[in-house]
């Protein structure tokens, strides 16, 4: 199959790379926040996620998480607590720039009852150096690929 379309049974794995080619720091956040994902049907129906599926697609929800560190350390400042948030959503500086990485299998994510074409969206979220000396945590733009079932 062609890279923009696959079958409900592979894994799908996926490169994260920058867009003007610079050589940025990115890690991923923890795995059930990491991915904005849904599958349609041909008639745009929203295909239901597994159970693995609502674990891996959680919300992320940075004010609330620095709100929470704020009041367990009141005396850090709004640009420590911001230094503090990769640990508190336990980022590690692994460079994944160039390398695959696995993402999923449709089939353990979705309950896909019906042979025929989906479409999968996708969005990563990730930890990325913005500045020299400024990180923060960004969401790429979409991707759309198929899904086939069989």
């Amino acid at each position: 199959m062609g890279t923009n379309r696959f079958n409900s049974s592979d894994k799908i794995l996926f490169m994260v790379s920058a867009v003007d080619g610079k050589g940025h720091v990115f890690a991923l956040l923890r795995p059930e926040q990491s991915f904005i994902f849904e599958l349609h049907d041909a008639k745009g129906n929203l295909i239901k996620k597994t159970d693995l599926g609502l674990q891996n697609s959680q919300q992320l929800d940075v004010e609330t998480i620095i709100k929470e560190l704020k009041i367990a350390r009141p005396y850090l400042t709004d640009q420590q607590l911001r230094d503090y948030l990769p640990i508190q959503l336990h980022i590690k500086h692994q460079g994944v720039r160039g390398q695959l990485n696995y993402l999923f299998v449709p089939d353990n994510y979705f309950v896909i009852t019906n042979k025929g074409i989906y479409t999968l969206d996708l969005q990563i979220r990730a930890w990325v150096q913005k500045t020299n000396d400024q990180y923060g945590i960004v969401v790429s733009p979409p991707v759309r690929v198929e899904v086939e079932k069989n």
